[in-house]
């Protein structure tokens, strides 16, 4: 008797059922592609579109419809003939693909059915998959803010008597009689159109009035393989904010930038992710540094002439590169007894704009357990750095805003 699983079949289609508890429904029949309206307003069950689910199924060797000689996007014509078990294998890598979408499902499900005939007798050599997705929430909002006692207004810390501690507003300036307001709207659309994108928005408002603000869309593009990962992810967008470096340096910089990007996951961070991650991007940025003013002299700066030297506005053009390994070769990515992690990035600067240089950096961390355990004692050294240099000899020096200025949260401080 002949192996069950080696028998030649033809796979007829797919349907599609919503895997949630509360639905169960069914989604068969080709959907029109959904536009960003009719995702919006286009009521409950899968999101998901069948064009991209067929995308998915002919990138693992799965054809349906009109490249298989019949219908569209699954809905009738049988496939080539393969033995079972090759059919299961493409469609355990069917199911690898769809949850590196990560951010759209929950589950993914893959079963393979028999077919019947109008009287009811099932079809020996064809077969029919069932594709049960559960996905997450489409949609996330969060809106905050709060009002902060200025430093020597009335209320804040360490005022006096007479309801102010010192500064401007001791020495009668009106306005440090006022609190300042801070301000935090972010929102992520998921699947909007049905093929795994991603829109979403950020304004920010701090406690110096600065504004940031960002808006992104990121699109999964399926793809036989890009370091590791099924699906590659092109994202673009536009950033707008304010880098306060008052404190330290005594300037501020405002920024305006457009991005593209192609990446093997949309999360570059090890705690959204912990996948190795590899991206090539381009950004077209405007600079503007303002260093501080002198109290006194209005015309006069009171920042390094180092500083004074590169105020003004600029343009950068970028090409770049990067990868991190994300914490995957760590036992435990949040607090790591064992294991090595890595980061790299080469920035390539050129016209259009105002900064011709190369920039590279990257670092290191090994953890190693001592006493054998991991309730035991770890050793952790870690190394980074970075260097940026002029495209060619006797250029245009590397402008201030590219230049590295170590300091921050975990690190040691340093000034410019």
């Amino acid at each position: 008797m002949s192996n069950p699983v080696q028998r030649p079949v033809h796979v007829s289609g797919y349907r599609v059922i919503d895997g949630r508890a509360d639905s169960g429904r069914p989604q068969d029949g080709t959907d029109a592609p959904r536009t960003l309206l009719s995702g919006l307003f286009g009521g409950g069950g899968v999101r998901t579109s069948r064009a991209f689910l067929s995308e998915a199924f002919r990138a693992n060797g799965l054809l349906f419809g009109d490249e298989a000689g019949g219908g569209a996007d699954g809905d009738g014509g049988p496939g080539p003939r393969m033995r079972m078990d090759e059919v299961l294998k493409r469609c355990a890598a069917t199911v690898a693909t769809l949850r590196s979408v990560g951010h759209v499902y929950d589950s993914v499900l893959i079963n393979m059915e028999g077919v019947y005939d109008e009287e009811g007798a099932r079809l020996r050599d064809e077969v029919e998959l069932t594709v049960t997705l559960v996905e997450k929430k489409w949609y996330s909002a969060y809106v905050g803010g709060g009002v902060k006692a200025t430093a020597g207004g009335p209320f804040s810390p360490g005022a006096g008597p007479g309801g102010f501690s010192s500064g401007a507003a001791a020495a009668g300036d009106p306005a440090a009689l006022l609190p300042t307001a801070q301000f935090e709207a972010r929102g992520t659309l998921t699947n909007l159109t049905g093929a795994g994108d991603v829109h979403a928005a950020e304004y920010t408002v701090d406690a110096h009035g600065d504004v940031a603000a960002s808006v992104r869309r990121t699109v999964p593009i399926i793809v036989e393989d890009l370091v590791g990962s099924p699906v590659a992810f092109v994202s673009c967008g536009a950033v707008k904010e304010t880098a306060d470096h008052s404190a330290l340096r005594s300037y501020r910089e405002h920024g305006s930038s457009l991005y593209a990007s192609i990446s093997n996951h949309p999360h570059p961070n090890a705690h959204l992710d912990p996948r190795p991650y590899a991206s090539l991007g381009w950004r077209g940025a405007t600079r503007d540094v303002v260093p501080a003013r002198h109290p006194t002299l209005p015309h006069a700066c009171a920042a390094s002439p180092h500083v004074v030297a590169h105020a003004g506005p600029s343009a950068k053009h970028s090409l770049s590169a990067e990868f991190r390994t994300n914490g995957a070769y760590l036992d435990d990515h949040r607090a790591p007894t064992d294991g090595a992690d890595a980061t790299g990035r080469l920035e390539l600067s050129g016209p259009p704009g105002d900064c011709c240089c190369v920039r590279a950096e990257g670092g290191g961390a090994v953890h190693l357990p001592l006493g054998g355990t991991a309730a035991a004692a770890a050793l952790h050294l870690s190394l980074a750095g970075g260097v940026a240099r002029p495209l060619r000899a006797g250029g245009t020096p590397v402008h201030l805003s590219d230049r590295f200025l170590p300091g921050g949260p975990l690190q040691l401080r340093g000034f410019a």
